[in-house]
């Protein structure tokens, strides 16, 4: 079905902004000092897909990708994008031969994932390492790391393409740790160098190191809020306001105008609009004590309640508000803007949080926005 036809049935639509991606990306290089990027593309790009967000860096020169699933591995490599993808973690070592000969790269944190790469079969078959520093998820241990990555690097068909870990904080406690943990993973990084062990890629800072400007050893980075405008930390920690949002607007358009009769008046509202956005399209409720809006022809109005498939609309202050208006929920209209931390704000959710709801729900249209 065309794009038209979709939002002539449902007409309601998120748009993306190709170029804030790109200004992320520069500053985000800025800040790396020089170091190879590798884009995370966790949760088929943060909400914003994975594909279109590919194929952008890609274009962009980024050094490598890196999902955490295999099917958006797989989607972005059969869009033709041929750059190198590191899968951070989730399939089973039982599917690491299959991984191999697709031409991805998985991440290794166990000898049975190690000996799986191993018996692919395939001629210095990629694979990274990830140490555990201290986060406690994913990763081999920080004190059984130097024997594994030198016993791992030995194995016959494979190539040992790169070591990282991950020290995300939010607050200046966090950021505390993280930095302790940096120089810890960097002692560990120069010792496998003192051995002459070849480690072409490493990496330790994500988006939250670099926006706080930490320093690494590592000749990587691998941001992934950052690069879609999102702030991983709060803002006593880091400034993030010259990263733009990738997501610029959330829209939809009135199917129905009511002006409220007698008996059915609410308080002080005499005109309601109705949109076909909902629970379903990833729309959350409204947080008891926020208040909710959407702009209609440059025009603030309340957000009365969301449902599973429709939301009401105030519109006592848009009286000429028709059937086919567009309505912006996160965006600009006119005079007016609404932004994504608002947005998100009456939905009790966090930006990246909000992504994920709204992924794959609605049509997605990718724009070149305002320099």
């Amino acid at each position: 079905m065309l794009e038209d036809d979709v939002l002539a049935e449902r007409p309601s639509w998120v748009e993306f902004d190709l170029d804030a991606l790109r200004r992320n990306l520069g500053l985000i290089r800025e800040a790396a000092s020089g170091a190879h990027i590798i884009a995370a593309l966790k949760a088929d790009g943060y909400g914003h897909g994975a594909t279109a967000v590919a194929r952008c860096l890609s274009d962009e020169g980024v050094h490598s990708l890196a999902t955490g699933s295999l099917s958006d591995a797989r989607a972005v490599r059969a869009a033709g994008i041929d750059l190198p993808i590191l899968l951070f973690g989730g399939p089973l070592p039982e599917t690491f031969p299959r991984l191999a000969r697709e031409g991805l790269t998985p991440t290794v944190y166990d000898k049975a994932g190690a000996e799986a790469v191993s018996a692919a079969g395939v001629t210095n078959a990629p694979f990274y390492i990830k140490v555990d520093c201290g986060l406690g998820r994913l990763g081999v241990r920080l004190e059984d790391a130097p024997a594994f990555i030198r016993w791992a690097s030995r194995l016959p068909n494979v190539a040992l393409a790169g070591v990282y870990t991950h020290v995300p904080f939010a607050d200046a406690q966090g950021m505390a740790w993280s930095r302790e943990r940096l120089a810890v993973f960097d002692e560990l990084l120069r010792a496998l160098e003192s051995e002459g062990i070849p480690l072409p890629v490493t990496q330790a800072l994500a988006s939250a190191g670099l926006l706080a400007g930490l320093s690494s050893h590592a000749n990587a980075v691998c941001p992934g809020h950052l690069l879609y405008g999102l702030s991983p930390v709060s803002p006593e920690v880091a400034d993030a306001s010259a990263y733009r949002p990738m997501l610029s607007a959330v829209k939809s358009r009135l199917i129905h105008v009511n002006r409220l009769g007698a008996g059915t008046q609410r308080l002080g509202i005499d005109r309601v609009g109705v949109l076909p956005l909902g629970i379903s399209d990833g729309l959350g409720t409204i947080v008891p004590g926020q208040d909710a809006y959407a702009l209609v022809n440059g025009i603030r109005v309340s957000i009365l309640g969301v449902s599973l498939e429709h939301s009401t609309l105030d519109l006592s202050q848009a009286p000429n508000a028709a059937v086919a208006d567009e309505v912006v929920l996160l965006g600009t209209d006119g005079e007016e803007k609404i932004t994504l931390d608002a947005f998100s704000r009456w939905q009790g959710l966090r930006p990246h949080q909000t992504m994920c709801a709204l992924n794959g729900r609605l049509t997605s249209r990718y724009l070149r926005g305002p320099s």
